[in-house]
């Protein structure tokens, strides 16, 4: 029976292990920081209305996949498991890839940055089906 005033948790009498960040998404993390002051470059050679929204395009672009990363990752074993290993390294390449061709993304380097952005967000697709398995549960 409980007393008025306390509170019950869903994890309460269940011993949830201690995850810590590990090195890889440490560093992966730091691959996104790279591209995100890219964006900064950007920014800082074209300022005009039509370079702050081509910024802004680019800021929701990079941001958008480093959040579902940074969620995903949380809850995938991703130094544990050879293939979230493998996906998650080829992942950080095409974000590196992506952030080198910030500074001409709607130039030159267009079609570079689109299809690494492209291979970033399919890997993040495959990372999730590493992460439910096999079986979907019902």
């Amino acid at each position: 029976m409980s007393t008025a005033g306390s509170v019950h948790t869903a994890t309460e009498g269940r011993d949830l292990p201690e995850r810590r960040v590990t090195s890889l998404e440490l560093f992966f993390d730091l691959v996104f920081a790279f591209a995100l002051t890219q964006v900064t470059g950007f920014l800082a050679d074209h300022l005009t209305w039509t370079g702050m929204l081509q910024g802004a395009a680019l800021l929701m672009v990079l941001w958008w996949p480093w959040g579902g990363y940074v969620w995903l990752t949380n809850a995938v074993p991703a130094e544990e498991v050879i293939p979230v290993r493998l996906v998650i390294l080829i992942a950080m390449a095409a974000m590196l890839v992506a952030a080198i061709a910030v500074p001409d993304p709607f130039g030159e380097y267009g079609v570079l940055f689109g299809s690494a952005c492209f291979v970033v967000r399919l890997l993040h697709m495959v990372l999730f089906v590493l992460a439910i398995g096999s079986t979907p549960e019902t």
